[in-house]
């Protein structure tokens, strides 16, 4: 439905770019009536936008009816802020309805929160994630005032485990911390104050590199602030029975201490991946992070061989019994994991705690850690920032069996990226198996058939879709191809355009 609203009004603006292409070219328009017809041709596309919000209300599925207020309040914003607005409150009001009801459901069956709860009430949750972030990106304060309208009756628990130390969030947590994220970029301060909010409540959101890093630019007097604050409620924390500390840790200290200089420019969007954690922390208090985390990571030892499990009989046959891990237990994980992390960072450990450093190889020897994955890492997700193609081919030929494909589909992904389709054909057909390479080989396809874009015909866009097995697919492929022939061949893209929109009307109908 997202890509249907889209459509419908990159439609509108097509088609009447496509008639004014037409004219002759010794009847050009004076500057003032390109003007008007530019305005003209934005008036009639927000009215087929309205057309498409009004008939919205016709269509089946709630889910539906939700996402298209949310993505027209998303599209109407600068236009008529007040509608928007409005949309994005009609969304949040079914959101909210959409939730009470399912847990009424439920509720009657004798259910509950537990394992059998969370999948119906995903669906709630997923349209709740999707206008709150969406609204974050205009109005900071509006995305909180939705986030508190549509709070869930129940949580979802992304990972139940309430009798161990275990790393727990919930789906209200998750997406305040994927808002505070978002609102970092809207809204340094506010995020900022929310941020330090959480932090008095014991939680260590994800998103605090970035908060640092955008109010940093900001006002750097309370980004250094912020970032010390951090610091001493992570080495007052025990990280090894509080994973998410310990993992706020080591995100913050992955791309080594914060260069001298100004911040650089701001992103546009917020960094998703740890590839692209900020480098946030003054190199003092870094050494102090670093200090902690690794005086934390070297208590790890290797796993004790444990005898089997006392065994009973289930429906004739005999299981092992399941078994929750001891808190010591549990402590070891953690110590594990985190000396794992220190892997793709000893480069770092031996710049800035040198004097510790022969001790965290030594442990990693104990343990039995491979110097080969660990360059794989480090080439795959090292704070050098993105890895080129040969980088992800070394780091595919040196790594576990079980990361290989994986690495090897990225390097072909890279080589697209790069124009080098050659490339990319040769990795999949070299490296990869089965659904991997077809993946690679479909996207070579579709990059072959933009790259010649002006003499490409209608009848060969569609050729090539119908040989594609399902509606996501041929979406993918018509909207790639109009988007790339968007200027230099405007009608091919006003067919494809109107093509895409069939098929997403089909997967409406079906």
């Amino acid at each position: 439905m997202k890509r249907l609203l889209t459509l419908t009004l990159a439609l509108g603006l097509f088609s009447f770019s496509v008639l004014a292409q037409d004219q002759p070219t010794a009847q050009q328009p004076s500057t003032e009536d390109q003007e008007k017809q530019k305005a003209q041709r934005e008036q009639n596309a927000y009215r087929l936008l309205d057309q498409v919000i009004d008939e919205a209300q016709s269509l089946h599925l709630a889910e539906n009816r939700v996402r298209i207020q949310i993505n027209a309040a998303d599209m109407l914003w600068d236009q008529n802020q007040a509608r928007a607005r409005s949309l994005f409150s009609m969304a949040a009001e079914s959101v909210a309805e959409l939730a009470r009801t399912q847990v009424a459901s439920i509720t009657r069956r004798g259910g509950g929160p537990g394992p059998n709860f969370g999948p119906p009430n995903l669906r709630s949750f997923q349209l709740r994630q999707e206008l709150v972030l969406t609204a974050a990106r205009h109005d900071a304060t509006l995305a909180y005032q939705l986030l508190a309208a549509t709070k869930t009756p129940v949580s979802v628990q992304v990972n139940e485990d309430a009798r161990s130390n275990r790393m727990t969030v919930t789906g209200d947590d998750g997406l305040e911390q994927a808002l505070l994220n978002r609102v970092a970029l809207l809204d340094p301060k506010l995020a900022a104050q929310n941020a330090e909010q959480m932090l008095d409540k014991g939680q260590f959101p994800f998103a605090l590199p970035q908060v640092i890093e955008q109010l940093q630019r900001q006002d750097a007097d309370a980004a250094n602030k912020l970032a010390d604050k951090v610091v001493k409620k992570l080495q007052a924390t025990n990280l090894l029975t509080n994973p998410a500390a310990g993992a706020l840790a080591q995100t913050m200290l992955v791309s080594g201490p914060r260069p001298a200089g100004d911040p650089p420019p701001a992103p546009k969007e917020p960094a998703p991946t740890p590839r692209g954690w900020p480098s946030v922390l003054e190199q003092s208090a870094y050494v102090d992070l670093l200090s902690t985390f690794v005086d934390a990571a070297l208590k790890a030892t290797p796993a004790a061989q444990t005898s089997q499990r006392p065994a009973r009989p289930v429906m004739g046959r005999t299981t092992v019994a399941p078994q929750q891990p001891t808190d010591a237990q549990q402590e070891q994980n953690n110590a594990r994991r985190m000396l794992a992390g220190l892997l793709n960072m000893m480069p770092l450990v031996d710049q800035y705690l040198p004097g510790k450093a022969s001790q965290v190889r030594q442990k990693m020897t104990e343990m039995g850690m491979s110097p080969n994955a660990a360059m794989s890492m480090a080439m795959l997700n090292g704070s050098q920032g993105e890895p080129t193609t040969d980088a992800l081919v070394q780091a595919a030929a040196t790594a576990p069996q079980q990361m290989q494909s994986r690495i090897y589909q990225e390097a072909a992904y890279k080589a697209l990226e790069e124009g080098d389709t050659d490339r990319a054909r040769q990795i999949a057909t070299d490296h990869l198996q089965s659904n991997a390479r077809d993946a690679v080989m479909k996207r070579i396809d579709f990059r072959e058939m933009t790259k010649k874009a002006e003499a490409t015909r209608i009848e060969d866009v569609r050729q090539a879709a119908a040989r594609l097995q399902s509606d996501n697919e041929k979406l993918d492929l018509l909207i790639q191809v109009a988007n790339d022939t968007q200027k230099t061949n405007p009608k091919l893209a006003l067919q494809v355009l109107d093509d895409a929109r069939q098929t997403t009307n089909h997967s409406e109908t079906g």
